[in-house]
This record gives structure tokens, C-alpha cells and sequence, in this order.
């Protein structure tokens, strides 16, 4: 069963899981004054890929920790992509680190470009990235990183966007689990999921 596809402008993406983020962690109702707030438990939260890494925010009321997810392997399970990776939660202080397992939970395509003739020259390049503009992963934490983030039992959506500039490993990384999903009954699987993990490792 292929991911769910959506077509819409990645600014809009990155809107929508600021604002369902912030919504999801939203008090139910005023509590009396000295009672503990009570916090939806979180289940979406946005980054940005660079290279192997996705980077950003896990925000609980005012409170923001700063996180990264560095993708090491890819590998088809039951006939589904699976990555695994490190997730570190606190920055260069990493307060929780664990190896974390996630699967593709869906992909959002870019709006067509209103105007054609822009970026003609690497358009061809672009067009398998460009469908899928954000990528929506479903991590499966550990409980000592649900306990820290205030997630559920349930896996944490994580809907990843390109960073813009200066990523020409992000965008291939992107390009190949785009391809891997569209093409998941291919005969070259194998050749690109070998492809996806040589990615994963820096270049000397």
C-alpha cells in the first residue's frame, strides 16, 4: 500500500504542522490557579533536512528543545521502507539520545510552479523531489524519549522539508525514498535502496 500523497505549497505544510503542533499541546481548559496545565500529549512535530540529518523543535507550551534525527540505513520490511537513525533531543547537550526505527507515514507534493520558466534549466532534476516536497515519517521512540518529548505509546509524526540551500545530498536522499515509493514493486529495489544507504555516509 503506497504512501498517501497530497498536493500543496510546502510553505503551507510547515504552517500546518506549526499550527497543529501548537494546537495538539493547547491546555484543554483553565485549571485553578496552582494546579498543574494539562498538555495534549504530542503527536506532530516538523524538521528540516540537510544533508542526512533532519533538525528542529520539539515545542511543549513556551518551552522549545532543539533535536536532530541523523538517518543511517534504509531497508524494505514487510515490503515497506523502514529508516533507522540517531535522534538526540537537547542539542549539543543531547539530554536523551537513542537509536530510533521510523516508517513513511505519507508525502505532500509541491504545488506546480505558476510560472514555467523558472529554474527550466534543473527542472528535469527536480521533478522526483518535488513530489515529494514534505515527507511525513512515523518514529517509534523509546520510553525514555516519549517520557522527555510527552508523546504517546503511539509513533510521533515527524513531517520533514528540504532545507533550501546548499543541499544537494538532501535533495538526493529525498529523490531516491521518493523513488523507492513510487516504485515499490520495482526489479531495481535493491539498487536503489544500496543507492539511498551510500547517502546516509559522508563523503571523504
Amino acid at each position: 500500500m503506497k504512501p498517501r500523497q497530497i498536493t500543496l505549497p510546502v510553505s503551507l505544510a510547515i504552517l500546518l504542522f506549526s499550527s497543529v503542533s501548537t494546537a495538539r499541546q493547547a491546555p484543554k481548559k483553565a485549571t485553578p490557579a496552582g494546579a498543574p496545565s494539562q498538555l495534549e500529549p504530542l503527536r506532530l512535530i516538523g524538521g528540516e533536512l540537510h544533508a542526512n540529518t533532519v533538525t528542529g523543535q520539539v515545542k511543549k507550551g513556551w518551552t522549545a528543545t532543539p533535536f536532530s534525527f541523523s538517518l543511517t540505513r534504509a531497508e524494505i520490511v514487510k515490503g515497506r521502507l523502514q529508516l533507522a537513525g540517531d535522534f538526540a533531543l537537547g542539542g549539543a547537550l543531547a539530554q536523551a539520545r537513542d537509536q530510533v526505527t521510523a516508517t513513511i507515514g505519507g508525502v505532500m507534493s509541491n504545488a506546480a510552479n505558476p510560472w514555467p520558466n523558472a529554474r527550466q534549466e534543473r527542472r528535469s532534476d527536480l521533478e522526483t523531489t518535488s513530489s515529494c516536497g514534505v515527507v511525513f515519517l512515523n518514529l517509534t521512540l523509546s520510553r525514555q524519549l516519549r517520557a522527555r518529548i510527552g508523546s504517546t505509546p503511539m509513533p510521533l509524526q515527524l513531517a520533514v522539508v528540504l532545507k533550501p540551500f546548499d543541499n544537494e545530498r538532501g535533495e538526493q536522499i529525498v529523490e531516491q525514498i521518493c523513488q523507492l515509493l513510487h516504485d515499490s514493486k520495482s526489479s531495481n529495489q535493491s539498487t536503489q535502496l544500496d543507492r539511498l544507504n551510500r547517502l546516509f555516509v559522508p563523503s571523504k
